[in-house]
Protein backbone atom coordinates (compact mmCIF):
# COMPACT_ATOMS: atom_id res chain seq x y z
CA UNK A 1 0.00 0.00 0.00
CA UNK A 2 1.32 3.43 -0.87
CA UNK A 3 0.38 6.47 1.15
CA UNK A 4 1.37 10.01 0.30
CA UNK A 5 1.11 12.91 2.70
CA UNK A 6 2.45 16.39 3.25
CA UNK A 7 3.62 17.18 6.80
CA UNK A 8 2.05 20.26 8.33
CA UNK A 9 4.03 23.36 7.40
CA UNK A 10 6.02 21.58 4.67
CA UNK A 11 5.84 21.72 0.89
CA UNK A 12 7.56 18.34 0.50
CA UNK A 13 5.42 15.25 -0.10
CA UNK A 14 6.39 12.13 1.84
CA UNK A 15 5.61 8.59 0.76
CA UNK A 16 5.03 5.69 3.15
CA UNK A 17 4.95 2.15 1.77
CA UNK A 18 3.49 -0.88 3.56
CA UNK A 19 4.25 -4.28 2.07
CA UNK A 20 1.67 -7.05 2.43
CA UNK A 21 2.40 -10.68 1.56
CA UNK A 22 -0.59 -12.03 -0.38
CA UNK A 23 -1.31 -15.75 -0.71
CA UNK A 24 -3.63 -16.87 -3.53
CA UNK A 25 -4.48 -20.58 -3.28
CA UNK A 26 -7.27 -20.71 -5.86
CA UNK A 27 -5.27 -21.41 -9.03
CA UNK A 28 -2.50 -20.01 -11.19
CA UNK A 29 -4.71 -18.17 -13.70
CA UNK A 30 -4.18 -14.83 -11.94
CA UNK A 31 -0.45 -14.95 -12.80
CA UNK A 32 -1.32 -14.35 -16.46
CA UNK A 33 -2.68 -10.86 -15.75
CA UNK A 34 -0.59 -9.64 -12.78
CA UNK A 35 2.63 -7.76 -13.45
CA UNK A 36 4.98 -5.80 -11.21
CA UNK A 37 3.59 -2.31 -10.68
CA UNK A 38 -0.03 -3.29 -11.37
CA UNK A 39 -2.67 -1.57 -9.26
CA UNK A 40 -4.96 -4.13 -7.65
CA UNK A 41 -7.52 -4.49 -4.89
CA UNK A 42 -7.41 -7.60 -2.74
CA UNK A 43 -10.16 -9.01 -0.54
CA UNK A 44 -9.43 -11.67 2.04
CA UNK A 45 -8.32 -12.38 5.58
CA UNK A 46 -5.48 -10.21 6.91
CA UNK A 47 -3.28 -11.46 9.75
CA UNK A 48 0.05 -10.50 11.32
CA UNK A 49 3.04 -12.79 11.64
CA UNK A 50 6.06 -12.41 13.95
CA UNK A 51 9.27 -14.41 13.76
CA UNK A 52 13.02 -14.26 14.37
CA UNK A 53 15.10 -13.92 11.21
CA UNK A 54 18.45 -15.61 10.53
CA UNK A 55 20.30 -12.66 12.11
CA UNK A 56 18.41 -13.23 15.37
CA UNK A 57 16.28 -10.09 15.01
CA UNK A 58 12.57 -10.08 15.81
CA UNK A 59 10.63 -9.07 12.70
CA UNK A 60 7.02 -9.08 11.62
CA UNK A 61 4.95 -9.08 8.48
CA UNK A 62 1.41 -8.41 7.35
CA UNK A 63 -0.15 -11.27 5.40
CA UNK A 64 -3.37 -11.80 3.49
CA UNK A 65 -5.07 -15.01 2.36
CA UNK A 66 -6.86 -13.61 -0.68
CA UNK A 67 -10.21 -14.81 -1.95
CA UNK A 68 -10.62 -12.09 -4.61
CA UNK A 69 -8.13 -10.04 -6.61
CA UNK A 70 -9.29 -7.23 -8.89
CA UNK A 71 -6.92 -5.71 -11.44
CA UNK A 72 -7.47 -1.95 -11.56
CA UNK A 73 -4.66 -0.90 -13.90
CA UNK A 74 -1.70 -2.55 -15.57
CA UNK A 75 0.87 -1.41 -18.09
CA UNK A 76 -0.68 -3.51 -20.86
CA UNK A 77 -4.40 -2.88 -20.42
CA UNK A 78 -6.82 -0.37 -18.92
CA UNK A 79 -9.71 -2.85 -18.71
CA UNK A 80 -10.55 -3.95 -15.14
CA UNK A 81 -10.54 -7.71 -14.59
CA UNK A 82 -11.78 -9.56 -11.54
CA UNK A 83 -10.78 -13.07 -10.58
CA UNK A 84 -12.94 -14.78 -7.98
CA UNK A 85 -13.09 -18.47 -7.08
CA UNK A 86 -15.96 -19.21 -9.48
CA UNK A 87 -13.84 -17.91 -12.39
CA UNK A 88 -11.16 -20.57 -11.87
CA UNK A 89 -11.55 -23.48 -14.29
CA UNK A 90 -8.24 -25.20 -13.54
CA UNK A 91 -8.28 -28.42 -11.52
CA UNK A 92 -7.42 -27.98 -7.87
CA UNK A 93 -6.40 -31.60 -7.30
CA UNK A 94 -2.71 -30.58 -7.33
CA UNK A 95 -2.97 -28.70 -4.04
CA UNK A 96 -0.41 -29.85 -1.46
CA UNK A 97 -2.97 -30.52 1.28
Amino acid sequence: MNERYRPKGSTETKEFVTYINVAWWLGTGIAKILRKGAIVTVAGRIFPSAYTNMQGEAVGSINCNANEIKLIQSAKTEVPATVIPTDITEPVADLPF
